[in-house]
């Protein structure tokens, strides 16, 4: 059985280490299925609140903005986002899957589209992405 060691896994969600236990089983019989896994609550993000317009407006802009990026800047930033707190990646990884409408790990144009918002952040999302 694995153990979780207190500095590592602070912050990280009883759920998160139920997926990763499963995971870890030496006993193949035992061990979670990948087609178990993709159904896992933790992975489908069961219970997460669905992102305000202001947050997703601000996931745009930084999409934005590091796309623009030369390249060692998003590689500087890349490396930065290995250090967020885990209350901050948990809200990043959010609002990517609120985004990544087709599961897909990728956000297409099309995905930014569909997503239900009032028609002022729309409209700013569509002037964004263009």
């Amino acid at each position: 059985s694995y153990s979780f060691a207190p500095a590592q896994w602070r912050g990280v969600s009883p759920d998160a280490k139920a997926f990763v236990s499963s995971l870890l089983q030496v006993d193949g019989s035992v061990r979670m299925t990948a087609e178990a896994a993709l159904r896992h609550k933790w992975l489908k993000g069961v219970g997460h609140k669905r992102l305000t317009g202001a947050e997703l407006r601000g996931f745009v802009g930084n999409l934005q903005r590091f796309s623009q990026a030369t390249r060692f800047q998003r590689t500087v930033l890349t490396m930065m986002a290995w250090t967020l707190r885990p209350e901050d990646s948990r809200r990043v990884r959010r609002g990517f899957l609120e985004m990544d409408q087709k599961k897909r790990g990728m956000i297409t144009k099309e995905d930014l589209k569909s997503l239900k918002l009032d028609k002022k952040v729309a409209e700013e999302l569509e002037e964004a992405i263009e």
